[in-house]
């Protein structure tokens, strides 16, 4: 029963993080979790980051969790690299950098991954990068998909 409770409370937590509209709530709701907090409650703030679009605070975010041995997952990549893609301050440097940084923690990036790689370097008028890319798909057993064409 107690371990009902705090997994529910954690999850509360979560939730409430995922629903903040104020960065600095949602940075000290997930300081507040102190160690409970999870990849869940890391990849919550890392959705707020996107949201209020602060690309910059979500690779400051990606660093804690590394610093404190918790993974970033494949979402945590691709709503970071996607963040990027929109952003034309960062587009392609920033994506191939979060990108080439996956293999760290044996994250293996999906069709996804490279669709939004692909469309931040073609964004950022790095064609060629983008072409590299698409070429490195089949080295990581990823099959392009039509939007992958279209990125």
């Amino acid at each position: 029963l107690e371990s009902n409770v705090i997994t529910t409370s954690i999850n509360s937590q979560i939730q409430a993080i995922k629903d903040c509209t104020d960065l600095k709530e949602a940075i000290e709701l997930l300081d507040d979790m102190g160690s409970d907090a999870n990849i869940a409650a890391y990849d919550a703030a890392n959705t707020v980051y996107s949201r209020e679009k602060q690309p910059e605070a979500a690779i400051a975010l990606i660093t804690k969790m590394k610093n404190i041995d918790i993974a970033p997952s494949l979402f945590t990549y691709n709503e970071q690299m996607r963040e990027f893609s929109k952003d034309g301050r960062w587009q392609c440097e920033k994506a191939l950098e979060l990108f080439n940084s996956m293999n760290d923690y044996g994250v293996k990036p999906d069709v996804d991954t490279f669709n939004i790689a692909i469309s931040a370097c073609a964004k950022g008028g790095q064609w060629e990068k983008a072409l590299e890319l698409l070429n490195s798909m089949k080295d990581f057993g990823v099959k392009p998909g039509v939007d992958t064409f279209n990125a």
